[in-house]
Order: C-alpha cells, then sequence, then structure tokens
C-alpha cells in the first residue's frame, strides 16, 4: 500500500496586474523585508524608532512625496474621472465630501468655536482626527482583504466560505486592535475606561496572536489540496507585520503607511495602462502617459500636503483650516476606495483585467 504525502504548495500565478514578480514585490514582498528589517533591528538596537514621528517625517518625506501622496491623488482621478460614478457613487462623489467641507469650514467659525483659518475648534478638530484615525484600521484590512480576493481568483484559487469566515474574521480582530490601541493613547475618560487599562489591550493582544495562528493553520492545509499563490499570502502574512510594527514602535506608523501606499498603487496603475491602451495603438503611449500621471499626482500631492504649511504658518496652538482639510481628505480617501474598488463591479473589472481577457 502505497501512502500519498501532501506538502504545502506555494507559487506565483500566470495571471499578474503587471507580471507575477511585480505584483509580489508592489503588494507584500518589499514590505516584508522592510517590516522584518524594522522588527529585528528594534530588537538588537531598542532605541531604534523611539524618536517622535515629527523626528522621522522630515527624513523620508522624498518617499512620502513618491509613494504616499500619489496613492491619494489617484483615487480621485478614477472617482471623478468617468461621469457615471457620479450617478454610481453620489455618496463618495458628492454627499461624504460635501458634508467634510462643511465641517471644516464651520469648525474656523466663531459661531462653532472657531477663530479664523488659522485658529479652528480644537474639539472638531481633534473629533476629525481621531475618527479618521480610527477608520483608517477598516481601510487597511479592506484594502489588504481586496488584494487577496484578486490574487486568489487570478491564480483561480478561490476561498471556500469556512476559510474566508477563518482568515477574514483573523483580519477583523486587527481592527479591532487598532481602535483599542488608539484609544489607549487619549487622555483618560471615563466613557472610554474599558478600553484604556492595560488587560483590555493584553486581552486584544491575544485574540490577534490567536487570529494569526488559526490563520496560519487554515493556509496550511488549503495549500495541502491546492497551490497557494505567494500574492496572497504575502498580502495576508505584511498586515499583521504592520501591526506588529505598530505594537513595539509606534512612531514608525509612516513605515506602514508607505507600505499601504505601495501595495494599493499598482492597481490605478494597471487601470491607466488598459484604458489608455484601449485608445492607442502601442503599450509604450499608455506607459509614458502613466509616468506623467504619476508625476502630476506628486505636484498635485506637494501643493495639497506640504505647501499650506508654507501658506498658512501656525500663529497659534489650534490646528489651521489647510490640516483639518488634509484629515478630511484622508476620510474621503477611506470611504473613496471602499465605494469604487469593487471587483463584482463590471466596470472595475474591465478596466483592471481587460489585459487578461478574464471572462
Amino acid at each position: 500500500m502505497t501512502v500519498s504525502r501532501h506538502f504545502p504548495k506555494f507559487g506565483l500565478g500566470p495571471n499578474s496586474i503587471f507580471s507575477p514578480n511585480i505584483d509580489f514585490i508592489f503588494t507584500s514582498g518589499l514590505s516584508i523585508l522592510t517590516m522584518t528589517f524594522i522588527v529585528i533591528f528594534h530588537f538588537y538596537n531598542p532605541n531604534f524608532g523611539n524618536s517622535s514621528a515629527d523626528n522621522i517625517l522630515p527624513n523620508i518625506l522624498i518617499l512620502q512625496a513618491l509613494i504616499n501622496w500619489p496613492h491619494f491623488i489617484v483615487s480621485y482621478r478614477l472617482l471623478y474621472g468617468k461621469r457615471q460614478n457620479f450617478i454610481d457613487f453620489p455618496m463618495a462623489t458628492i454627499v461624504v465630501p460635501s458634508l467634510l467641507i462643511i465641517f471644516c469650514v464651520c469648525s474656523a467659525m466663531p459661531y462653532f468655536g472657531g477663530n479664523g483659518l488659522l485658529s479652528l475648534n480644537v474639539k472638531a478638530s481633534y473629533f476629525l482626527w481621531l475618527f479618521s484615525s480610527l477608520y483608517l484600521a477598516w481601510h487597511y484590512v479592506g484594502q489588504t482583504w481586496g488584494v487577496m480576493v484578486i490574487y486568489s481568483g487570478l491564480s483561480n484559487a478561490q476561498f471556500k466560505s469556512h476559510e474566508k469566515i477563518l482568515i477574514r474574521g483573523g483580519l477583523y480582530s486587527l481592527i479591532l486592535w487598532h481602535v483599542v490601541w488608539g484609544i489607549q493613547t487619549l487622555p483618560e475618560m471615563p466613557i472610554l475606561a474599558l478600553f484604556q487599562n492595560s488587560s483590555t489591550q493584553l486581552t486584544i493582544n491575544i485574540l490577534c496572536l490567536a487570529a494569526f495562528l488559526i490563520g496560519i493553520f487554515t493556509f496550511i492545509l488549503k495549500s495541502m489540496k491546492s497551490k497557494i499563490d505567494v500574492r496572497v499570502f504575502g498580502a495576508w502574512v505584511v498586515i499583521y507585520l504592520w501591526y506588529l510594527v505598530l505594537f513595539i514602535m509606534p512612531a514608525a506608523f509612516v513605515f506602514v503607511q508607505l507600505s499601504h501606499a505601495l501595495q494599493y498603487l499598482i492597481f490605478p496603475a494597471r487601470i491607466e495602462v488598459n484604458r489608455n491602451n484601449s485608445n492607442t495603438h502601442h503599450a509604450k503611449t499608455a506607459k509614458l502617459r502613466l509616468f506623467f500621471v504619476y508625476i502630476i499626482s506628486i505636484a498635485i500631492g506637494l501643493i495639497v500636503f506640504y505647501m499650506p504649511e508654507f501658506l498658512f504658518p501656525e500663529h497659534s496652538a489650534n490646528p489651521t483650516l489647510p490640516a483639518l482639510l488634509a484629515i478630511a481628505i484622508n476620510i474621503h480617501h477611506y470611504y473613496t476606495d471602499s465605494a469604487i474598488w469593487k471587483s463584482r463591479k463590471d466596470g472595475i473589472k474591465k478596466d483592471l483585467f481587460t489585459h487578461i481577457n478574464l471572462k
């Protein structure tokens, strides 16, 4: 009698957004190396990463300009680049941005506790910042799951219902961790007492560790039956590494931010190329156009996120209107992505997968 042995099978599928290797590098490979290096270096040098964010941000401003700012700007190109989107996504195109602008403007008016463009209502500004920080947790997890679904589809190894429950449920535990972690940084408040004690944080830490181990076990079992695309597994691993970095050195959040932005960029880039390939005879022309879109995105990011610091210097401890608008852009970006990035939408399927001719 022969005994059949099944070993875990991991590899790169043939279908890709740009190429299997480029996809893996952008969506998780480079981030895994970076996060692993940060964790290891931190344990060898505990002072690494303990400096304040104010000291870290200026040193990597060039990376913010090249990676993070464009990832915001290209979302607006996707959202407002088609008239149909105003019909399909009225909340994202009109309602939500209008409400955010009204909130920001009201915060600057004396009637609502503000004192002009350079001295906004502190409580209102703090509320918007806090909402943005906690909403970010849903944004990170939503993007990660979206990447996993895309590559599991491209590799024809979709998740079964019980696998979705186990893996996606584990990702939701990271949302809970992010929220509790964020609340822990707030001043002590009676209403938040349940979330502002060490035992709650410890419980959430244990929950996330259990979710990670369950996820590993689920992937191992799945890989024994069918081949796992490493782009799917990599996207899952890297988000746990992001939160590990946040746990051991919160000031390094900007590296997580950059990794998230890098993971995102290849998808709107492929849509840009696909849309222009349908209108031009040469792929080279479409790629050249993509380059110009990228450069323009950097320039717009410079105007939106950096220039206001020079045009509206703070004369008081209160936040300025441009600073609050930047936070509002973050919130709108999170909402926009949750609206337009639906692979089940025919428009997204056509724009993102035309080069593969998926049916």
